[in-house]
């Protein structure tokens, strides 16, 4: 269930204090840049995808939601700066590669069929 309070101060950053809220973006935009570096690189480790919007930090075993619970914090990346979390079992992938990730961890049967790649296709 979404919590009324963040709803409202998500609102709040947006349209009351948008000042704020770019430079709260601009830190965690900042933040993800150097954790990806802490994980090698800012490139997808299975399919080689390096668009920085569509990269995201995966947790190697599962677990990512479970974390979010019981930490009550659904930000990876400031976890790892501020040292509350090691990096161990993290890993960069893309949002595509993430969700056969998990699709893997939950049902290897079906999963077995898919293979990402990534190629850019230039456009002029």
């Amino acid at each position: 269930m979404l919590n009324p309070l963040r709803i409202c101060y998500g609102y709040y950053l947006k349209k009351i204090n948008p000042e704020y809220a770019r430079k709260q973006k601009s830190q965690y935009i900042n933040n993800k840049k150097l954790v990806l570096e802490m994980l090698g690189g800012a490139k997808c480790v299975n399919c080689g995808c390096d668009v920085f919007e569509f990269l995201e930090v995966n947790h190697k075993n599962g677990g990512g939601y479970k974390e979010q619970k019981e930490t009550k914090c659904n930000n990876v990346v400031n976890r790892v700066i501020y040292k509350h979390r090691k990096i161990d079992d993290l890993e960069v992938t893309c949002h595509v590669c993430n969700h056969l990730h998990y699709l893997i961890r939950k049902n290897p049967k079906q999963a077995k069929g898919f293979k990402i790649f990534w190629t850019k296709i230039e456009t002029t």
